[in-house]
């Protein structure tokens, strides 16, 4: 599924060429039940006002993955599209709006292919992008309070994803990257900011920031290394999160702030030198909360972490 693209030349205005603040930010740890033993088999993907937050838990023993969503109170519920059938079973659940509506896609065991889902008031509808061939591949990754959303799609053969916005029920494919070789929308806010990550053509993730107007600037977090950038979430005051990984692909989360500053983010007790683990950074809300997920140090199953930016930070 969503197989890379042939390599290109890259021409983009650079952005995030500033160095590392350090500061004192605020911690809490939690657990989702049922999260496997080993690395990467839990996804904190998004938060909203409410600190419900969203994501996956994918089975070491299989390619099964199982989305949840946990409220406030720590209680998480799982969320399995009842479309996906069989032994392997895969509910990938990526964002979540304060009105409680859940995103993600899904693997369709009937139609043979991956489509998006929407799960409002307990009831799960089935996405495609209108107007593409059947067994097209699609996606659901950033949805905002008005509905709207970002992802990305996938046609047969499979040789090319296309990046989307559906504003209204408008569909908007404009994501014009020079010397994009796969360019992947994560998240979108109120105000119709979207950030994601594209591949150039010596496959290293670079992050970009698309204004409603459709322009776009990339994004690099200092520090990063061949394996690059991903940016994930974006709140309505500008503040941008994610994670790189390093030169020894070694994994930090990050916050950036309207003004560009650039905060790095390591979980206390996550692994500090694990090849392609360590702490990952996912979406932020409209208070200045980020979730995102890490590897612990002594080898458990991965955990989730909020982490607050303090008031008058910039």
């Amino acid at each position: 599924m969503f197989a890379g693209l042939v390599a290109a030349a890259v021409c983009l205005p650079a952005w995030g060429a500033m160095h590392s603040q350090k500061t004192n930010l605020r911690f809490e740890t939690f657990d989702v039940p049922g999260t496997p033993l080993g690395t990467d088999v839990l996804g904190v993907e998004d938060i909203n006002d409410l600190f419900e937050t969203a994501g996956y838990v994918q089975v070491v023993s299989g390619y099964q993955y199982f989305g949840w969503r946990r409220d406030i109170n720590g209680k998480v519920i799982d969320l399995n599209n009842p479309l996906s059938t069989g032994s392997q079973p895969y509910t990938y659940a990526d964002t979540l709006n304060n009105w409680g509506t859940v995103a993600g896609f899904f693997y369709d065991t009937a139609a043979g292919q991956f489509s998006g889902f929407v799960l409002r008031n307990d009831t799960w509808q089935t996405y495609n992008v209108p107007g593409t061939p059947a067994n097209t591949d699609t996606t659901i990754y950033g949805l905002n309070d008005f509905g709207d959303f970002c992802g990305f799609y996938e046609e047969p053969p499979y040789s090319a994803v296309v990046p989307y916005v559906n504003v209204g029920g408008m569909i908007d494919t404009n994501f014009n990257i020079p010397g994009s070789t796969g360019t992947y929308p994560y998240a979108i806010n109120d105000l119709w900011e979207i950030v994601g990550s594209w591949y150039d053509g010596t496959n290293t993730l670079h992050g970009f920031v698309r204004e409603p107007g459709g322009a776009i600037r990339s994004y690099d977090a200092p520090g990063a290394g061949p394996l690059g950038t991903l940016l994930l979430g974006i709140n309505v005051r500008g503040w941008m999160s994610g994670h790189f990984w390093d030169v020894n692909s070694h994994e930090h989360g990050f916050v950036v702030s309207p003004r560009e500053k650039f905060y790095q983010i390591d979980a206390p007790g996550a692994a500090m030198n694990l090849s392609q683990g360590g702490t990952a950074g996912g979406g932020i809300n409209d208070e200045g909360v980020m979730a995102g997920h890490y590897d612990p140090a002594n080898g458990g199953p991965d955990r989730g972490y909020f982490v607050w930016i303090p008031p008058g930070l910039d």
